[in-house]
């Protein structure tokens, strides 16, 4: 009977209120003028920029379990990491965990591009939606944050005008 009485009353408080409705002449876009690729898709930018930031998270950890094994194995037996005058390794086995070691590094290298880079792209795009968002009714006082870009001589001016 107690759970009745808890559905109907979270049923009561999800329905929306006569006040709660939009006027019936102002219309209301949550989705700006840049249009829903740029509102939706900062979002998918951002998460392409977490993603690979932790798959480069992942790749570095590979590098350096591999790096510690081959100064495992140079600590245990120095004779078995001797170079030759190329600078490879005399040993297959040391030369194998270096080589193991590269390429994770270099998988992690372009993976926390693709990521900085990513994230570049979705604070343009954040931007880029707080510049074109759309108007929003005309009764509120305040508008708390503004954001201006501007042409300068060395690129752009940007301002964050933020009022309490």
């Amino acid at each position: 009977m107690k759970t009745m009485r808890c559905l109907g009353a979270a049923l009561a408080l999800a329905t929306t209120l006569g006040a709660q409705q939009p006027a019936p002449g102002l219309t209301v876009s949550h989705v700006g003028r840049a249009g829903p690729v740029v509102h939706y898709g900062k979002w998918a930018v951002a998460a392409v920029a977490a993603t690979f930031t932790a798959l480069a998270a992942r790749e570095h950890a590979n590098s350096t379990r591999a790096f510690n094994q081959l100064l495992d194995l140079c600590r245990a037996n120095n004779e078995a990491c001797d170079l030759k005058p190329d600078g490879t390794y005399l040993n297959a086995n040391p030369e194998q965990l270096y080589q193991t070691s590269l390429h994770f590094d270099s998988r992690a290298r372009l993976r926390l591009l693709v990521g900085q880079a990513s994230l570049l792209f979705g604070a343009a795009l954040f931007f880029a939606d707080l510049r074109h968002r759309g108007n929003g009714p005309d009764n509120i006082p305040y508008h708390p944050l503004q954001v201006t870009v501007e042409p300068h001589a060395n690129g752009a001016r940007l301002g964050l005008r933020w009022t309490l």
